[in-house]
């Protein structure tokens, strides 16, 4: 396969999980809306999917740029893995912390956040680009249904990917409480609500998907791996559960 190829069939599979990546946000934070306001309006729901167009777009630019040649070039050296796939979405962020810092010495308060999204959102693409593009790479274009078979042999390793997007989220929602840009218990509603519970649901969605395809018998570890999944949704949703208790309780205490 020519380089060139590999560079546009990179850039394909990297849509994936750009566009989920801005998909569930957008629902997670429709949905908080509707809970807290007890209803959405047209107006949120335009202006949650201006903002996910917003960073689609960013990302694109991003991934076109940058992502597809490297990741693809990799490839074609055969050098693709995940430590490779990790540096190439960390780099980013990395320049976004340098160019907060330099030239004044400090890190610019913007920079606090804008960095570690950066960081956080590029590992995201570049595992999940990395497992669909390996995957793909290992069947035949004139495979019986193809873009399906690459769903299945992907669906296992896609779930820790999810995983690690759901703890990359709920870590920024401390970034943001830390650096007082959102008041720190809303900070942690928000990102549990739309980042680490949408991203748990879809990594426990794709382990389902997986353990039913398999074929049988299936093997207790996919049951303990989604075991383990679980046990991290829970110690990630732990503080904004308390949180939520709190101020349940003290609603109900007042008068």
């Amino acid at each position: 396969m020519t380089y060139g190829r590999r560079v546009l069939l990179t850039l394909a599979w990297a849509q994936v999980p750009m566009l989920i990546g801005v998909v569930l946000p957008f629902i997670g934070g429709v949905a908080l809306t509707a809970v807290l306001s007890r209803g959405v309006s047209e107006g949120v729901v335009l202006f949650r999917a201006y903002l996910a167009a917003v960073t689609y777009a960013y990302a694109l630019v991003a991934v076109l740029l940058y992502g597809a040649p490297i990741y693809a070039w990799l490839a074609h050296v055969g050098r693709a893995n995940w430590l490779t796939a990790t540096l190439v979405g960390v780099a980013p962020g990395v320049g976004a912390l340098l160019i907060g810092i330099y030239p004044s010495g400090r890190l610019a308060d913007a920079n606090v956040t804008v960095g570690p999204t950066v960081m956080m959102c590029g590992i995201f693409v570049a595992l999940a680009t990395h497992v669909l593009a390996s995957k793909a790479a290992a069947l035949a274009l004139s495979t019986r249904h193809f873009f399906r078979q690459v769903i299945r042999a992907s669906a296992r390793p896609l779930s820790r990917v999810f995983v690690v997007g759901a703890i990359f989220g709920y870590a920024w929602s401390f970034i943001l409480a830390g650096n007082a840009t959102e008041r720190g218990g809303l900070a942690l509603l928000f990102g549990a609500a739309v980042y680490a519970i949408p991203f748990l649901l879809a990594a426990l969605g794709c382990a389902l998907y997986s353990y039913f395809i398999a074929s049988k018998p299936r093997g207790v570890a996919r049951v303990l791996e989604m075991a383990v999944f679980a046990m991290i949704g829970v110690v990630l949703l732990a503080p904004t559960a308390l949180m939520a208790l709190q101020v349940f309780y003290w609603l109900q205490s007042r008068p």
